[in-house]
């Protein structure tokens, strides 16, 4: 297997070149094949909800080829790859697929970062129809990086644990948080906290050592780590609801038969069906986790606070715009007709 360092330096030098696009009709090839094993890279653990995920995608797609493509899945980063180098790898064949926070990609191409835009979807409806817009302008971007994206899940939204209710401005003054990529950081610090771009596994040891004192990310994420532990507030903004894909190689996909591929497309569509139909079931088992727990889900917010936050997030939506360019004003309208 190439090392990281080898893929994402080969990735880097041939970027720019503009690869055939990547109909699906022209994915389905006359070859056929006995079957296939592939790997399936996550950076998240084993008993997160893209595991979870992936793990039934590849039972369902098992049993659709009768054991003709089987994935194995390696959590926890197991394979070395986080975030934008696990894209990498499956660019260049490192990894045959992986499962991948899209907003930590926009070093790559800044559409990646859309559903991590402060108050831009605040609702499962507007989250679902965000995501349908964003797969149709994301898909050339995958295309030329030699993927074809299968489907796309998002998490619940993001919010601030805290360790009491966040109800006005100066709750937020000085408030040490975690943030999770340029975006959140660009507003907390905009709405005048003092963010620490943080990744999960740090979370934990920095809020023991106390060099933070919130945390931003989702109610099942605190779940996932008791966050009330230190923490014991949900602060539920709905700040934002971060999209996660599974993608796979093209060229991998390509090598198999054509009733083969015709089963990947086809349990990708299954799986993105469930997601958003278990969206739901989803947000209220980590609320429920929570007031079990013994912490407490705040859910009402003074308008104060919540004003305060959206003109932050105006700016970080601005400078992302700027950032992004015609493509990315292209799909915010798109997704504003769609709310319409």
């Amino acid at each position: 297997m190439k090392s990281p360092i080898t893929s994402r330096r080969q990735f880097l030098k041939y970027a720019g070149a503009t690869l055939p696009m990547l109909a699906v009709p022209s994915l389905i090839s006359s070859k056929a094949f006995a079957g296939a094993s592939w790997d399936l890279g996550c950076e998240y653990n084993a008993t997160s909800y893209p595991v979870q995920l992936a793990q039934k995608y590849a039972d369902l797609l098992k049993e659709s080829t009768k054991d003709e493509v089987a994935i194995t899945i390696h959590p926890g980063a197991s394979l070395g790859y986080k975030s934008a180098d696990q894209f990498y790898a499956v660019a260049d064949g490192a990894l045959a697929m992986g499962f991948t926070l899209l907003t930590g990609l926009g070093g790559i191409d800044p559409l990646f970062e859309i559903s991590s835009l402060p108050f831009l979807a605040m609702n499962l409806k507007e989250a679902e129809i965000l995501a349908s817009c964003s797969r149709t302008h994301l898909s050339t971007v995958f295309e030329k990086n030699n993927q074809v994206q299968l489907f796309a899940e998002t998490d619940p939204g993001s919010g601030i644990w805290a360790k009491k209710p966040i109800q006005t401005k100066a709750d937020l003054a000085g408030l040490r948080i975690r943030t999770f990529d340029a975006n959140s950081t660009r507003t907390m610090a905009a709405a005048g906290a003092v963010p620490f771009q943080l990744p999960w596994a740090d979370v934990v040891p920095q809020l023991a050592a106390g060099a933070i004192d919130a945390v931003l990310t989702s109610a099942e994420g605190g779940t996932l780590i008791s966050l009330w532990e230190y923490t014991p507030y949900f602060n539920e903004l709905n700040y934002s609801m971060p999209l996660h894909s599974l993608h796979v190689n093209a060229d991998v996909l390509r090598e198999v038969s054509a009733e083969q591929q015709a089963a990947v497309l086809s349990v990708s569509d299954e799986l993105q069906t469930y997601v958003w139909q278990n969206q739901q079931a989803r947000i209220d088992a980590a609320n429920e986790r929570i007031v079990a727990e013994g912490a407490t889900l705040v859910g009402e917010f003074s308008s104060e606070l919540t004003d305060h936050l959206r003109a932050a997030g105006e700016q970080t939506q601005q400078t992302w715009l700027e950032r992004a360019g015609p493509a990315g004003a292209a799909l915010i309208e798109d997704y504003r007709k769609a709310l319409a």
